[in-house]
């Protein structure tokens, strides 16, 4: 019964050890990430290819799964599902609610590139014009971004005429003079924004890029947008588009993670990020572009998450801070297990060594019994003797010490004094009955 219950205690402890290397491997670095990829061919899905690759050999341990979504909007909601561990997602395009920003992958100017001969200065000045958009995958992202800028300044959307066009014929397209403006979105550098510039000079001269002056209060009004200087020649050098410095409308792309995800976790991601940019963008130009997030700028919309906060503060001391903090929990937790193992095995210790003791004892006792016992009773002492020498024979206790057998002899002396006693004296003394062969 005691060794039944040893063995319980044993296998309740290995469960807890069992446990605590579950929680140990769950939070450790050896995880799958869920990451949202577009389509297949796309700047997004090659981005994520390129983060893959350089991860495995960063991380061995670490895991990315993609997530495949068509659109900006399906990103977004696959964070909000709490199907994706991380997500790239535009600003102004549906932002998960429960989505903090882990890195700023792109940060894009919104480009309202008017035409020489247009004749306008304003967004006020596009009511009854044609504005051009460029074909792509983000064409109804844009669209609602014109719609929200119209808006904003008081001018109905529908007044405004729209056509979409790739950028192949974007030059036959500016030649018509109903052409106001071209709206084009991307980074200060290669991609579409300067291209469209490239294209509309060579087509009908050097366009001129319309500023907002009130940037800071359409972004209050509208948080899934940022303010962005363009430098002067920062679209095309010669000539020098814009001719000085413009400030403008800007969108970001974002690697964001729910709020949920572990702050050590966040962190590392942004970490890894930053060191690999450089190799990244051997492979995607989009990592060009990667920058850490500001964790004052305060927002209402993917703000910064606080694992990468933390980081971006205390840097590396931050990081391994944290992560010792974790090391010590674990830590703590095998104390506990081994002082509970330590007390267990104490206790049973204690137990069997006061068990093997009455057994000793027991010679004692058998010896004074043996001294009066009738001739029936001999047999009984006999058997309890035998008894009790097999069972510290099978625990390794009879080679302890000399007084194991000093005990073990009194006892067996004192019985065979006693059977030869009451042989003497005529009485019949009974065979040892030997014990009953165990059932097969």
């Amino acid at each position: 019964m005691v060794g039944r219950s040893i063995g319980y205690a044993l296998a309740a402890l290995f469960l807890a050890v069992a446990a605590l290397a579950a929680a140990a491997y769950w939070w450790s670095p050896h995880a799958t990430i869920r990451i949202t990829v577009g389509q297949v061919g796309g700047p997004v899905e090659r981005f994520v290819a390129a983060l893959v690759a350089v991860s495995k050999i960063q991380h061995p341990r670490v895991r990315f799964e993609p997530v495949t979504v068509n659109t900006l909007k399906e990103s977004s909601a696959q964070i909000e599902a709490r199907r994706a561990d991380l997500a790239i997602v535009r600003a102004d395009v549906s932002p998960p609610a429960n989505g903090q920003t882990i890195a700023i992958l792109r940060r894009d100017a919104v480009g309202f590139l008017l035409l020489p001969a247009a004749k306008v200065d304003s967004i006020a000045g596009l009511g009854g014009r044609t504005v051009l958009l460029i074909a792509g995958r983000t064409e109804d992202d844009n669209a609602a971004l014109l719609d929200t800028v119209l808006g904003y300044y008081n001018v109905v959307p529908a007044s405004v005429h729209r056509r979409v066009v790739t950028m192949a014929d974007l030059s036959k397209a500016v030649r018509d003079h109903h052409v106001a403006a071209v709206l084009a979105i991307g980074p200060i550098g290669p991609g579409e924004l300067t291209d469209a510039v490239a294209t509309i000079t060579k087509a009908v001269g050097a366009p001129s890029l319309l500023a907002f002056d009130d940037v800071d209060a359409f972004a209050d009004r509208n948080p899934g947008f940022e303010s962005v200087d363009v430098p002067k020649g920062g679209l095309r050098g010669r000539p020098e588009i814009p001719d000085d410095t413009v400030t403008t409308l800007a969108v970001t792309y974002r690697l964001v993670a729910p709020f949920s995800m572990p702050n050590l976790e966040a962190g590392a991601i942004l970490r890894s990020l930053l060191a690999a940019k450089s190799k990244l963008a051997e492979v995607s130009p989009l990592a060009a572009y990667i920058e850490a997030p500001d964790p004052d700028q305060k927002t209402t919309i993917l703000p910064v998450h606080p694992g990468v906060a933390d980081y971006l503060s205390s840097g590396e001391e931050s990081f391994l801070s944290e992560l010792q903090s974790y090391g010590y929990g674990l830590a703590v937790l095998f104390s506990v297990l081994a002082s509970a193992w330590a007390m267990l095995t104490g206790y049973f210790s204690r137990q069997r060594a006061k068990r093997d003791l009455d057994h000793v004892s027991r010679f004692v006792g058998i010896a004074e019994e043996a001294r009066r016992a009738a001739a029936d009773d001999l047999p009984r002492l006999e058997t309890e003797l035998h008894d009790a020498v097999a069972y510290l024979v099978a625990h390794g206790i009879a080679d302890q010490g000399p007084t194991v057998a000093l005990a073990a002899s009194h006892a067996r002396a004192a019985l065979v004094a006693r059977r030869a006693e009451l042989q003497a004296m005529g009485v019949a003394v009974a065979a040892v009955r030997q014990p009953e062969p165990a059932p097969t």
